[in-house]
């Protein structure tokens, strides 16, 4: 990709200021318009990846995972610095809609009730993820998607991936 071929948009006027000829705007944009306005983001990035739509079929309304070395990856956006081990990410699942820009509405009200999300799970669909930069979208979107890929394996064997250290000894009796 060049940057000839990428979009601009003034987020104030919400007016391109480029607009490549070859290409259409996305029909995400308003979702990524939400990350952008309401979490100071600088770059937004949606997979429609396995693992993000099978979590959104193992759990219900958000998405639990603690005590794994890759928590770390991720920012606590309501505060300085990174989740710890210890600490539990939370991802919003919120329903998905037959055309994608239908969804913002509900994606701007989970950026309200979950503050510290990095993320928005979309049921049957994928994954919005953001951060400051794409560098940093680039490596949080990848250490969701691990987390995502190794919650649905511990389900596997009746792991919580949400479970305090030492409670997966119960699973092997």
């Amino acid at each position: 990709m060049k940057p000839e071929d990428m979009f601009v948009m003034d987020l104030k006027t919400k007016e391109y200021v480029r607009k490549p000829q070859s290409y259409k705007p996305s029909a995400c944009t308003p979702l990524f318009l939400a990350a952008y306005t309401m979490r100071n983001a600088g770059a937004c990035i949606h997979t429609h990846s396995q693992s993000a739509v099978m979590a959104t079929l193992l759990y219900d309304k958000e998405f639990r995972i603690a005590n794994i070395e890759q928590i770390k990856g991720i920012p606590k956006v309501v505060e300085a610095g990174n989740l710890s081990f210890f600490d539990t990410l939370v991802i919003p699942i919120i329903e998905n809609t037959a055309e994608e820009e239908d969804l913002t509405p509900d994606l701007s009200k989970a950026l309200v009730e979950y503050p510290g999300a990095t993320a928005v799970l979309v049921r049957r669909h994928g994954i919005y993820v953001w951060g400051p930069t794409v560098t940093k979208a680039k490596i949080i979107n990848e250490c969701i998607h691990y987390l995502l890929d190794l919650a649905i394996e511990m389900r596997k064997f009746n792991i919580d991936p949400a479970g305090t250290i030492g409670s997966e000894k119960h699973a092997h009796k």
